[in-house]
């Protein structure tokens, strides 16, 4: 969706794609700009471009914008100013960008690391991953709890040799 801002902040244009999205039209726009925005980010969105309108710089933000059924949906915002020879802006070039879909796909991303995570710290066998470099990468609390090293104060050895070895809590503390 794009939109044009003047000079002072005022919209003067959105596109068809932002009307059919918001169910908005020029006029709406112009006299309530801040109508689609979710009423939790608008304080945060209102602080940012405030400071952004005042320094005369490119933005970008991710808000909540209300979809013409109430529904609201993430967006990318990019705004963009014009600077005339001078360095006074001219005029304000706005896109947002539908991000929902990658959002979400994130947030469950981050729970299904979370379960992983919570599955690989609680089960009852050492477990570590050392990377082509030899270095240990990761390992669980059976791990830190058996050889009693924390994954940070053992991830500067390089345990290349370690696959070949039994380690026992006696013969461990000599590695």
């Amino acid at each position: 969706m794009v939109w044009t801002l003047q000079p002072d902040g005022t919209v003067d244009f959105v596109n068809q794609r932002w009307m059919n999205y918001t169910g908005l039209t020029l006029k709406d726009e112009i006299d309530e700009p801040t109508r689609p925005i979710h009423p939790e980010d608008l304080p945060r969105v209102m602080e940012k471009w405030l400071a952004d309108f005042a320094s005369g710089e490119a933005s970008e933000d991710e808000i909540r914008l209300r979809r013409s059924d109430g529904e609201y949906r993430w967006f990318l915002v990019r705004t963009a100013p014009l600077h005339d020879e001078q360095g006074n802006v001219v005029k304000w070039y706005g896109i947002s960008i539908d991000i929902e879909d990658r959002r979400r796909a994130e947030d469950d991303l981050r729970r299904q690391k979370e379960i992983l995570q919570k599955i690989f710290d609680n089960v009852p066998a050492m477990i570590g991953f050392v990377g082509p470099d030899g270095k240990i990468k990761l390992a669980n609390r059976e791990w830190e709890r058996t050889l009693g090293w924390t994954l940070k104060k053992c991830s500067y050895k390089n345990w290349t040799y370690l696959p070949n070895c039994i380690l026992t809590p006696s013969t461990a503390r000599r590695f």
